[in-house]
């Protein structure tokens, strides 16, 4: 497919809006499950519509084997190197990272998709939402959050409470029980695949956790401070991370409430167990000529469930396509990835599995106090203008003395950059930032990281 450019408040894509990107280079989507959503293509200077290509314009463009093209807005584009440029574009539901939803309360997920969702977004919006998921559990937003946040980006989101895998087509978000299907589709040895590289992943495993609770005030930790899984036993040393449950309270929990809300947070998830992931190249069948008349049974897609046979690795067992790189010029995949995610998505969507969840809103909001209460409290201190041997002004100095032999605490501005010490004038300057953008830090509070 070539893809096609259109004005960024296009909603229908049935007229070729600007024009085809013809002189297209290179067009790739990334689709990940539950994940990111991209396209990025190469471009020449010199190719047709170059001029028309802008930041918040659209690109439609064919995202897997037999989908449906989907819009993609630019967001950033390179300067041109060699005469190419690097256009990149996201699925055009990110759009929902800026449409925001005010509190509500929905009495279960029919009502959630249907009225109580779109009916408190924030003015007009054309995304629809629906699910193939049954539950009369009730969900709630009890302050106003970004809408794609609420689908899954953030703790409490719909894809946490629900589970389940999303599928973004336009403008209709569905969220199903379970996206894929599964053809018996069979990956072997000797028949289509190419390579294989089997990824044994423990980074992420954990057979305990310290849980605590803490504010400005106050931590609470447990008196026997771990939980440990009952499947500790399974490895030859245990591996313990910590868990923040601040969020979960608005006062101090008991050391019993802190305790059982560990107990599920461990039982809930399953971070004992290994990664697997399968990285398969393989000849698509479906693509040949041998095997057109049973392409229909041999197509691959997100989410499908594929067998796959590798007798040298000793691998046979079914899994999951948790990842697709289509090439939308020559309409073929690139690669498709088998396994399991070892990963969440930072500013799109989260995997329903929380074992890497770090309940960044509640840390973030706790440093933004700790430093608002550190500026605000009048903790003196003396600024000192240092002059050279002209009596002109070098640099300035913030210390908690007016000498600079005295001073314990120093944040000191000059031409190469600012420095942060609690050591004096000379330092060592643990915290700093360069002229020439090197940025040294201990400890970085961040809210929205991109």
């Amino acid at each position: 497919m070539i893809p096609i450019l259109y004005p960024g408040n296009e909603t229908q894509f049935n007229k070729n809006g600007l024009g085809p990107l013809a002189d297209a280079i290179s067009c790739v989507v990334e689709e990940e499950r539950n994940g990111q959503y991209e396209l990025h293509m190469t471009y020449p200077v010199t190719g047709v519509h170059y001029a028309d290509l802008q930041e918040t314009r659209i690109i439609l463009a064919k995202p897997f084997d037999g989908g449906t093209a989907q819009p993609f807005i630019i967001y950033k584009i390179s300067r041109p190197m060699d005469g190419i440029v690097t256009v990149d574009a996201e699925h055009i539901s990110y759009r929902l990272n800026g449409t925001v939803v005010m509190p509500f309360s929905s009495s279960g997920i029919i009502s959630l998709f249907s009225t109580d969702l779109p009916g408190h977004i924030v003015g007009t919006s054309p995304f629809t939402f629906q699910t193939d998921i049954t539950s009369a559990d009730g969900y709630s937003v009890d302050l106003p959050r970004e809408v794609r946040g609420v689908l899954g980006g953030e703790q409490d989101s719909i894809l946490q409470k629900y589970g389940g895998e999303w599928e973004f087509n336009r403008f209709n978000c569905y969220l199903h029980a379970a996206r894929g299907s599964d053809n018996n589709v069979t990956l072997r040895y000797g028949k289509n695949i190419t390579d294989i590289n089997s990824v044994i992943d423990m980074t992420s495993v954990y057979t305990g956790i310290v849980p605590y609770w803490t504010n400005e005030n106050e931590t609470v930790t447990l008196t026997e401070k771990v939980v440990m899984s009952s499947h500790a036993s399974d490895y030859p040393f245990n591996i313990v991370k910590t868990v923040d449950f601040s969020s979960d309270f608005e006062t101090a929990p008991t050391e019993t409430q802190l305790r059982n809300a560990a107990t599920a947070y461990v039982n809930n998830n399953e971070g004992w167990k290994l990664k697997n992931n399968i990285e398969v190249s393989f000849v698509a069948l479906w693509e040949t000529e041998q095997y057109k008349n049973i392409a229909p049974l041999e197509r691959v897609k997100l989410c499908d469930l594929v067998t796959v046979i590798y007798e040298p690795l000793g691998v046979n067992f079914k899994t999951k396509v948790i990842a697709t790189e289509y090439n939308v010029l020559t309409e073929k995949y690139n690669k498709i990835t088998l396994g399991e995610q070892s990963f969440t998505l930072g500013a799109i969507i989260e995997e329903s599995v929380t074992e890497s969840e770090v309940k960044t809103t509640s840390r973030m909001r706790n440093a933004i106090e700790r430093a608002t209460k550190l500026i605000q409290g009048g903790l003196g201190g003396h600024v000192v203008f240092s002059t050279n041997a002209d009596g002109e002004p070098e640099e300035i100095l913030i210390m908690d003395t007016d000498d600079i032999g005295t001073a314990t605490n120093v944040i000191r501005m000059n031409l190469a950059g600012i420095g942060f010490s609690d050591s004096g004038y000379q330092g060592p300057f643990d915290t700093a930032w360069t002229i020439d953008g090197h940025f040294v830090a201990d400890f970085i509070d961040t809210g929205t990281l991109n």
